[in-house]
């Protein structure tokens, strides 16, 4: 249903038929979703049935099911209770964190140990509460079974093991009311130390993150042309991104989809263009009428734009044509001399890794949205990684490893900012100008000043922007 025109057209316009395949997913989600609901429900009391009346698992499985006819909503209608309260659990506690945060973190203190030492009751207080938190909602849930398995008839009885006259008569060892404080107080002060330290040593003093302007600065002109390229330069990116791909006459074109559809309108494809065909094109008006006179750029025009102004950075994507993608992209850059000015990426690994065995020298990465495996033992450069990916235990690795880490896409203030922290090497971005102002900002902060930001978007007290972003935020 939506394989006529590129996925991305399909995406950003949303036509008739984008909706009718949701909802034909919808219902796919809601069969799935009911199948497994009835199932819990069925099975709900098989591990009482097991442990109260000592039946073999399938006879407990087949009974529960029978326990549960003509009771589905009662039984339904309670778990959604349940959830619904540890759900109100959570947030009550995840606000009263952050309220405890505001009130015991100095907001103006020049100390670092103080601030890092309050921060560090604040996160311990946090973990504190979720342990209790998950231990109250897997009490209550087995409390809620239990009770059901009884209110519905379940004949099976809890008895207590028996103890022998010898146990029974044995003194028991318990610690005073002295030592458990003494103790618990001891414990509580090394734990908030180290966490201390650990959020402190955490919060880098300098920055090394750099900015790669996604498509160009996106936002603000259309995406892959020379006037995205060039306001990135404006905007002060490091590196601008930008997608080619070999069309019908074997040129190299910039442009990320495999047909005209969302950009300009047209059922045209790439592959089977030339580019005489797609110079006359206009794919600026979408973005602003303003930007008329864009064309589909080539890589030549791209690369003798950046020469010894910005660097490259070259996605390779593959709709079709040919098969020696790598090679032309590898002959331009080279004609340019600007080998030290280039890397290149791509979502098909054994495209970088045909390019990387071709120039072993030249800087390449993997572009990915899931991890299959450990993609630090790819043999590549870097890992060009979705913020779903990028937590600070992968970033971690990946250094440990040899390998840099770049995200994509991100454009809120807060997320650029946690991703620094954690150590990116560069963020992937529609706004360079949002993402420059981040970092200067953090060249002017103080370590304490950093540490109380990073609380802040820790504990949800800073969250992130979830509107879109239009050209005067750019």
């Amino acid at each position: 249903m939506l394989t006529r025109y590129d996925i991305n057209y399909y995406l950003a316009v949303r036509p008739p038929e984008f909706w009718l395949a949701a909802t034909f997913i919808g219902f796919i989600i809601t069969g799935l979703v009911w199948v497994v609901a009835v199932k819990i429900i069925h099975w709900l009391f098989a591990l009482p049935l097991l442990l109260f009346e000592r039946t073999s698992p399938r006879t407990a499985i087949n009974s529960s099911k029978k326990l549960t006819q003509g009771r589905r909503l009662k039984v339904a209608a309670w778990l959604v209770a349940w959830v619904v309260t540890l759900i109100a659990m959570s947030m009550l506690v995840t606000s009263l964190i952050g309220v405890v945060g505001r009130f015991v973190i100095p907001s103006t203190s020049e100390s670092l140990v103080w601030v890092a030492l309050a921060v560090g009751v604040v996160v311990l207080l946090s973990g504190i509460a979720n342990l209790v938190l998950s231990f109250l909602g897997a009490a209550l849930l087995g409390l809620l079974v239990v009770r059901l398995y009884v209110s519905l008839g379940g004949s099976g009885e809890v008895t207590a093991p028996s103890v022998s006259a010898s146990e029974s008569s044995r003194p028991r060892k318990m610690r005073s009311l002295r030592q458990v404080i003494i103790g618990g107080s001891s414990a509580v002060i090394v734990a908030t130390v180290i966490t201390a330290i650990a959020t402190v040593r955490s919060i880098p003093t300098e920055d090394t993150t750099q900015i790669t302007a996604h498509r160009g600065s996106s936002i603000a002109a259309p995406e892959n042309t020379l006037a995205a390229v060039e306001r990135s330069i404006a905007d002060g990116a490091d590196w601008v991104e930008i997608d080619v791909q070999e069309i019908a006459d074997g040129t190299v074109v910039v442009f990320h989809d495999g047909d005209l559809r969302r950009v300009a309108g047209l059922s045209l494809r790439t592959r089977d263009a030339a580019y005489e065909d797609l110079n006359q094109i206009d794919v600026g008006s979408w973005h602003s009428p303003r930007y008329a006179d864009q064309r589909i750029p080539t890589l030549e025009q791209v690369l003798e734009l950046c020469k010894d102004r910005i660097g490259v950075n070259i996605e390779l994507k593959y709709y079709g044509t040919g098969g020696n993608l790598e090679q032309r992209v590898i002959d331009i850059v080279e004609h340019y001399d600007m080998e030290s000015q280039v890397v290149l990426m791509s979502l098909k690994r054994s495209g970088i890794l045909k390019a990387k065995a071709l120039r072993p020298d030249w800087k390449m990465g993997l572009l990915t949205a899931v991890a299959l495996g450990d993609l630090t033992r790819i043999h590549i450069d870097f890992l060009a990684v979705s913020t779903s990916l990028a937590t600070r235990s992968f970033v971690w690795s990946a250094h440990r490893a040899g390998r840099e880490v770049q995200v994509w896409t991100v454009n809120d203030p807060v997320q650029m900012w946690a991703l620094i922290t954690r150590g990116v090497d560069n963020l992937i971005t529609d706004v360079p100008a949002m993402a420059r102002t981040v970092l200067d900002e953090r060249a002017g902060m103080s370590l304490v000043e950093r540490l109380l930001v990073e609380f802040g978007a820790w504990s949800g007290l800073v969250p992130y922007t979830e509107e879109p972003i239009d050209e005067g935020d750019a």
